[in-house]
């Protein structure tokens, strides 16, 4: 699962700075949107919301998995195995964390956009 969620992200990975732009310019329109005493009805600001969100996702999870390391040889030893399946352990909990923090955002940006129409 992480090898071939390494393999998307590093074939994803130009781009990590198009996240990057997207995320700064949507905090920037949700906060004039936020602090611009002349504007109330604050019409951008849940869209903003949710494209840092997604923003930030993309980028965090480009920028995690792009460096997993290797599944462990036969030809280490006990403990650089251990090592090894200890650290890839620890990118699958990650990797299920950013699972569930996916199906959360998509959650609630369905919401979030069903409010913003209605």
């Amino acid at each position: 699962m992480i090898d071939a969620l390494q393999r998307l992200v590093t074939k994803l990975g130009v781009l990590r700075p198009a996240f990057a732009v997207t995320g700064v310019g949507a905090a920037t329109v949700a906060a004039f949107e936020l602090f611009d005493p002349a504007r109330i009805a604050g019409d951008y600001l849940l869209l903003a919301l949710i494209l840092v969100l997604w923003a930030l996702i993309g980028f965090s999870t480009i920028g995690m998995f792009q460096h997993v390391p290797p599944a462990a040889e036969s030809s280490d030893g006990f403990l650089a195995r251990l090592q090894r399946r200890f650290t890839r352990s620890f990118y699958y909990l990650i990797a299920i964390i950013f699972c569930a923090l996916s199906l959360a955002a998509l959650y609630t940006s369905v919401r979030l956009i069903r409010l913003e129409s209605a």
